[in-house]
């Protein structure tokens, strides 16, 4: 067998080494690759950003005017924010994601 092969300088059981990889095959459930806060809003791990290489990931949040919106986001800048952008109108308003009191909000610039 193949499998045998390859992993013979493991010096570990083959049944082991089965059940091993057969966990790393599995997909976690999608309530443990979100991140909530709490059951309104949501933010995408930031394993998200690096396969595809765009660097950008989805988010759930409550926007200024208290509407529940999916935004764009990136990699956190500083501790307590996250660059984002959502489109309105054809035209990207860029702004921040951040946290309080147990749920995701966006805050745009000001221009």
């Amino acid at each position: 067998m193949r499998l045998e092969c390859e992993l013979s300088y493991i010096h570990l059981p083959l049944d082991t080494i089965r059940n091993m990889l057969r966990l790393l095959e599995t997909k976690p459930e999608r309530s443990k690759t979100m991140k909530r806060q709490d059951q309104a809003t949501w933010l995408q791990p930031e394993e998200y950003c690096y396969p595809r290489g765009g660097m950008t990931r989805k988010a759930l949040c409550v926007c200024e005017d208290g509407i529940k919106r999916i935004i764009t986001c990136g990699i956190p800048d500083t501790y307590f924010s996250i660059p984002a952008f959502r489109v309105v109108e054809g035209k990207r308003l860029k702004g921040y994601i951040y946290s309080e009191d147990g749920a995701y909000l966006f805050r745009a610039y000001q221009n």
